[in-house]
């Protein structure tokens, strides 16, 4: 989805992939002249289409991060539990 949104633009230069950078709050400068610029035209129209896209791609992150860190929790506690059984078996192990 992405990529067919930059071909419609028809510069396949570092101007663009600048520009996604910057709509990730990344700035990496200003593209050298030679590869050409976007317009304020363009940058308005690139910046409609993709930042409802960024928006989804950051939510799910987030949510992802959250579901990683409730799981983790549920592993570290069953982990405990089955610790604590072993232990209350008293068997040695060495």
């Amino acid at each position: 989805m992405i990529r067919e949104i930059l071909k419609s633009f028809g510069l396949e230069s570092s101007a663009l992939v600048k520009e996604v950078m910057k709509l990730r709050g990344i700035d990496v400068g200003y593209p050298a002249p030679l590869n050409g610029t976007l317009d304020e035209n363009e940058l308005t129209k690139l910046r409609s289409k993709l930042t409802p896209i960024i928006n989804k791609v950051e939510d799910l992150l987030k949510k992802t991060y959250v579901f990683m860190v409730y799981m983790f929790d549920i592993g570290l506690h069953i982990y405990r539990r089955s610790y604590d059984s072993i232990k209350s078996l008293n068997i040695r192990t060495s």
